[in-house]
């Protein structure tokens, strides 16, 4: 069990509230390039196939940037990982807002950095951000965790209202340019802010006890059965919230503010998800929830192409935010 943090009781609150306040805003910015899509295709005249591209940068460098977190941690410490990525997430919502004013055959290179950025900003929060809460209530470490999270989904759910408000005033660029000043100025706090170490007594770290002749992961079929689940997972899950919009709005013909709101729906549907699934598995075995919720995936997939009104967009987005959360 990790110990609690000695700092400051009037430094405390701070503390607390900008870590969560990250979670929150990753959320928020995740979701930017997704709300985003109708203006970036009918601003650019992108094709489906260059719209689509342009989440494999945010992909990869999210996945370097959750691999190297850990150790770049250990270097510059926790503190500095914090602001650092919200710093780069910054980045990627200059980008984004730069394309207004910038040819189409520019755009495209431009918004690939950004997400780019976007990808490796959000890579990089993940240890700070998992790390700081357990140990500002280590006797809920679990719960604060959990909060984290819901903050983030919070944060995902909330983009694409703020996106479709903007977007139906005319002032598409307040939305990028509005989390670029909250990342900034979030940054700022964390740098102005004294954080307590988190270097852990030496008597508080546990071994492992090797296991002799003990299976490699790489060399388990289980391991690597698990591998493609992830990756199949993955491509479900950005489908729904990478095409939401596009698909409501361009090929159902339902208004931009009814696409949005399916995108929320289909966020905040997998936080309540997430939510009552932990609390599920305690009277439920694990592997049922394992085995319905891809046949819900499945369902809400096979559904999707009669959401020709308004409800049922919404609610297909809803069920498929639900199977593809927990």
């Amino acid at each position: 069990m990790a110990e609690p943090i000695a700092t400051p009781s009037k430094t405390m609150p701070l503390l607390v509230a900008s870590v969560y306040l990250s979670g929150f805003l990753q959320g928020l910015t995740l979701v930017s390039f997704p709300a985003s899509s109708s203006v970036l295709k009918t601003m650019h005249g992108f094709t489906d196939a260059q719209y689509g591209a342009i989440f494999l940068p945010q992909v990869a460098l999210a996945v370097l940037g959750s691999a190297g977190g850990g150790t770049l941690a250990r270097r510059v410490g926790l503190k500095a990982l914090l602001w650092l990525s919200l710093l780069i997430v910054g980045v990627s919502q200059l980008l984004l807002a730069a394309t207004m004013w910038l040819p189409s055959s520019m755009a495209f290179a431009v918004i690939l950095v950004g997400t780019a950025c976007l990808g490796l900003g959000f890579g990089l929060s993940g240890a700070p951000l998992n790390s700081y809460p357990p140990r500002f209530f280590p006797a809920w470490r679990d719960t604060a965790v959990v909060a984290l999270h819901t903050a983030l989904g919070l944060g995902l759910a909330a983009g694409p209202l703020f996106a479709g408000w903007v977007i139906a005033h005319g002032a598409w660029a307040a939305f990028p340019v509005s989390l670029l000043v909250a990342s900034l100025v979030l940054a700022l706090v964390v740098i102005w802010l004294q954080w307590p170490s988190m270097n852990q007594p030496a008597a508080m770290i546990q071994t492992v006890p090797v296991i002799a002749n003990a299976e490699r992961p790489v060399t388990s079929v289980s391991f690597w059965a698990f591998f493609l689940i992830a990756i199949l997972y993955a491509f479900a899950e950005g489908t729904f919230y990478n095409w939401a919009v596009i698909y409501l709005q361009e090929t159902k013909g339902l208004p931009m503010a009814i696409a949005a709101l399916a995108l929320s729906v289909f966020w905040a549907a997998m936080v309540a998800g997430r939510l009552a699934v932990s609390v599920a598995v305690l009277r439920v075995p694990a592997e049922r929830i394992w085995l319905a919720l891809p046949v819900v995936m499945i369902c809400a997939f096979l559904l999707m192409p009669y959401a020709n009104t308004p409800a049922l967009g919404i609610g297909l987005f809803a069920l498929a935010g639900l199977a593809c959360s927990a």
